[in-house]
């Protein structure tokens, strides 16, 4: 260690290792989405499909069959949907800590007033969608 490593100036901001995972588990989460979602559409086609056959039917005994069918395919689907949904609100609950980390890292520094605007403003960036 030298003498001029003690004057050495230290940044400002410093990386947070939570930063880091965060994006990689949004990274991740929108990599499966696209098909999660065409998966949850297709069940919840499969139910749409089979209770059209239901409410034409005029057997019976035909009637509680397919609506049966139709119950356990809305269950596939509520359990598909579940773990979605659950992806979907701990992937919002870490990109809402990404935003305030970012937030507060703007307060430190001098940015430009359209930057503060937009972090400090923005429905986005207080999630109020």
């Amino acid at each position: 260690m030298g003498i001029f490593n003690l004057f050495k100036k230290k940044p400002m901001l410093e990386d947070t290792e939570d930063f880091e995972k965060d994006i990689f588990s949004i990274l991740e989460f929108l990599e499966s989405l696209s098909k999660d979602t065409k998966e949850v559409k297709e069940l919840l086609l499969k139910v749409r499909k089979i209770r059209s056959e239901e409410r034409s039917e005029t057997d019976n005994k035909k009637q509680v069959k397919l609506l049966e069918q139709e119950i356990n395919s809305w269950d596939n689907f509520l359990e598909r949907y579940v773990i979605l949904d659950r992806d979907v609100d701990v992937t919002s609950a870490r990109a809402k800590k990404i935003s305030e980390i970012l937030r507060e890292e703007a307060k430190k520094m001098n940015l430009s007033q359209t930057i503060q605007d937009k972090v400090n403003k923005k429905d986005e960036w207080a999630f109020n969608w």
